[in-house]
């Protein structure tokens, strides 16, 4: 180990790295790190293959051009979500889980049953992870995941009310979404994601409808709203 680096095999090398590596993983992380770093990495590589991106300070991002093709990277449609809870990061999972284009991608490809039980597990993977903490008193932990638990709650009535009609419509998943009842995740997550009007925009001679001014100022609301949930508040 102590010879000159020219006088190692390459393959040596390699062993001899990984060997490092897997002692270094076993001395300073207990196992339970361990398997969650292993899927981390691999959510982290599920997201960049696809297109995505995954920063702290907006989670993961599937961009419009992106999510078109998202039906394509069936491997990200079908693992993601399970990565993400088995590495425990929460926010991020909750977040993607409500992700119409992640949701209408996975609907288009037969996935829709998939996305209701991902929810179902993660919600129960919330609430027994809140629970746990708040039996150590760290209540505002624990708060905080029983609210993920409660907005990944409504997405799940939507879905429960609404997969028949996706399964046979997939474009109609943000109409849907969008008419639920106000204040509730699947309705404030489609305000904040359909078009409207662009500002400073003028129609046949006529300024932007109050209609369209009220519906622009909610989207705005409900961005500013949702980026307390983001991983950047801290809660994972």
């Amino acid at each position: 180990f102590l010879q000159p680096r020219g006088e190692l095999d390459p393959s040596g090398m390699r062993i001899t790295d990984f060997s490092l590596v897997t002692c270094l993983y076993r001395y300073f992380l207990r196992q339970n790190d361990i398997a969650s770093e292993v899927h981390l990495h691999i959510a982290e590589h599920l997201v960049v293959s696809a297109g995505g991106t995954w920063r702290m300070s907006n989670g993961i991002v599937f961009n419009t051009a992106v999510a078109h093709k998202l039906r394509q990277h069936e491997l990200t449609l079908l693992r993601l979500p399970w990565h993400l809870g088995k590495a425990a990061v929460w926010t991020d999972c909750v977040q993607l889980l409500c992700d119409l284009r992640f949701l209408r991608a996975r609907v288009e490809n037969r996935l829709t049953e998939l996305h209701v039980e991902d929810v179902q597990r993660i919600i129960a993977m919330l609430r027994h992870a809140a629970h746990h903490l708040g039996e150590t008193e760290d209540r505002e932990a624990a708060k905080s995941l029983q609210m993920l638990a409660d907005t990944l709650g409504e997405m799940e009535t939507f879905l429960m009310a609404e997969k028949g009609v996706l399964a046979l419509l997939p474009d109609l998943v943000s109409q849907q979404a969008v008419n639920q009842p106000d204040g509730t995740a699947p309705a404030m997550i489609a305000a904040s994601e359909l078009t409207f009007e662009q500002p400073g925009k003028v129609r046949g001679g006529k300024q932007r409808s109050k209609q369209a001014v009220r519906r622009a100022e909610e989207a705005k609301s409900v961005r500013d709203g949702l980026a307390k949930y983001s991983a950047a508040a801290g809660v994972e």
